[in-house]
């Protein structure tokens, strides 16, 4: 592109799962272009997926029922659009439609997908990739990258490098505290809960049955001492009324009764979700709960939960499955669903929750992490890395990572670079730095932040500013009391101390040189050490100064 973008509309999608699946690409069009104004143009049910995102500027609604109704309300909205000075249009929305009201609005850039006919509409027209077209009657890539993929074909980079690709919805606290004030009025305050969701807007082919749904429900209540939550909307209320009824501990049934903000509050407060191919699975991945999906009739590797605590349970063996059909042609109920078994969804929630080191316990309990220096730390230092040659991570950094994420942390790369604002580099050399370290290391961060400024720019996230810790715990919901920072230099360890989390000086890098004077809770040798060392600290229950190396 030759010209940064300044107000970008977003045509949403329609769908609430679609909604939720397109968060990840939202997200990285700010990342990409954060002075740019972000406006969503959605239908209303679709638009409550982006209320309280920190990427949305602004919400308009579609009123494609109302006001804006036919041909004389697409010209309505289009004159609406217009006089907001719209200068970038992207379609996620595949429609027609979609490209006639950006068209008709007269935005110069407007970026979509080359199909539905549409071509002669926009100044972009972004080709399909391969796994994106459909193979013996599927997808081989994953709706997330689908929009993801637009955004690096309409900007030319890509947008997952050096980034963890997560989708992140944000309940407002107003919701938090409605969910809080529904499990303490039914009685489940301090308790363990399980969520089930029954409904499929699709088809019945994607339901799994009323009957197996209360016999897991029961089974895993009674193993894990926890409490029950029927979702669904007013649609499933009599499914989830046989759900009820055929459970031997009693339920509460939230179906219908929710608003989709109110329900997105109640399953971020889910211990474990189970639930079929719908929006609100989507929802709960992206509230990063445990989640078990059941598919039949629909693929995973397109439309599966994207998240990492997560199982799939689907028929094994089945050669019509996945068929995409709304109902089952071969029986009166739906061959693929019935090959899943109460048991088969019991012993997949155990075994997820058996993992337990990156699950939270609950909304409202974020989960520790181990924040890691680049340079010096896990890479070997470089003044001012500049050429992807030069990058040579350490010994064992990528295992011990690992085992920090083994010992129930969340591990997020923080570091300054101050080479972007000096001229040295680019932004985008970082973050494929960032990329190409992942590979070479083996390992994924939770989350890489980077400061772009100088030392004399004066901002909030260059270490040991603690801006870059806050915007992780914000974003990846962490705790910070309970963490640690591992780093090689006095900013490292004093960012710690301003935050109020353990600091770790490793004597690699420039650690050996002001190991000295620098007051450390924890000294190791190298980024190995260090990790072993944390682990014993939160299992001994011994004070920093006795395990220094």
């Amino acid at each position: 592109m030759s010209k940064a973008p300044r107000k970008i509309l977003i045509r949403a999608v329609n769908w609430i799962g679609d909604a939720v699946m397109t968060l990840p690409a939202l997200e990285a069009v700010k990342r990409l272009y954060p002075q740019a104004s972000i406006t969503v143009l959605a239908r209303p049910w679709a638009a409550e997926v982006y209320r309280n995102h920190p990427a949305v500027d602004e919400i308009l609604i579609y009123d494609n029922v109302g006001r804006h109704r036919g041909f004389a309300g697409k010209l309505r909205l289009a004159r609406e659009l217009r006089a907001k000075k719209i200068d970038t249009a992207l379609l996620f929305q595949n429609a027609f439609d979609a490209a006639l009201i950006a068209f008709l609005a007269r935005i110069p850039v407007r970026v979509g997908y080359n199909r539905d006919a549409r071509r002669i509409l926009l100044t972009r027209a972004i080709a399909l990739r391969e796994g994106h077209k459909l193979k013996d009657g599927a997808r081989l890539r994953h709706h997330v990258d689908y929009y993801l993929d637009l955004i690096e074909g309409w900007s030319e980079i890509d947008p997952r490098m050096g980034h963890e690709t997560a989708m992140r919805m944000h309940p407002a606290d107003a919701e938090r505290a409605w969910a809080e004030s529904f499990i303490t009025s039914n009685g489940l305050d301090g308790a363990k809960i399980i969520g089930i969701n029954p409904g499929a807007t699709f088809g019945s082919s994607k339901r799994w049955f009323p009957e197996r749904f209360a016999g897991a429900a029961d089974s895993l209540a009674e193993r894990l001492g926890a409490g029950v939550i029927i979702f669904g909307g007013p649609a499933e209320v009599s499914i989830a009324g046989e759900i009820a009824g055929r459970m031997r501990n009693k339920p509460v049934v939230a179906t219908g009764k929710t608003t989709l903000r109110e329900l997105a509050a109640l399953v971020e407060r889910c211990d474990l979700f189970i639930t079929n191919d719908s929006g609100p699975m989507h929802m709960a991945a992206a509230l990063d709960r445990p989640v078990v999906a059941l598919f039949g009739s629909t693929s995973p590797e397109a439309t599966g939960p994207f998240c990492r605590n997560c199982r799939v349970v689907r028929p094994a063996g089945l050669e019509c499955a996945p068929c995409f059909k709304r109902k089952c042609d071969k029986a009166a109920l739906p061959v693929c669903m019935e090959r899943i078994s109460v048991e088969m969804v019991t012993d997949a929630a155990m075994e997820l929750l058996a993992k337990g080191n990156t699950v939270r316990a609950n909304g409202r309990s974020p989960l520790p992490a181990v924040f890691v220096d680049r340079d010096g730390t896990v890479i070997e230092e470089v003044n001012y890395l500049s050429d992807i040659r030069d990058l040579r991570p350490f010994d064992g950094a990528g295992d011990a990572l690992q085992m920090l994420r083994d010992a129930g942390f969340l591990v997020v790369l923080i570091t300054n670079q101050s080479g972007v604002a000096r001229g040295y580099f680019t932004e985008d050399f970082v973050r494929l730095t960032h990329e190409r370290l992942q590979e070479m290391i083996g390992f994924r961060f939770d989350g890489i932040f980077y400061c772009p400024h100088g030392p004399d720019d004066g901002c909030s996230c260059r270490k040991p500013e603690p801006g870059m810790v806050e915007q992780a715990a914000r974003e990846l919901g962490i705790d910070i009391s309970a963490s640690y920072m591992i780093g090689d230099k006095p900013a490292d360890i004093e960012l710690a101390a301003r935050a109020g989390m353990k600091g770790v000086l490793v004597t690699t890098g420039y650690g050996a040189e002001t190991a000295e004077g620098t007051r450390a809770d924890i000294t190791a040798e190298g980024i190995a050490q260090a990790a072993r060392l944390i682990t014993f600290d939160i299992n001994s229950g011994l004070q920093p100064a006795d395990h220094h190396a």
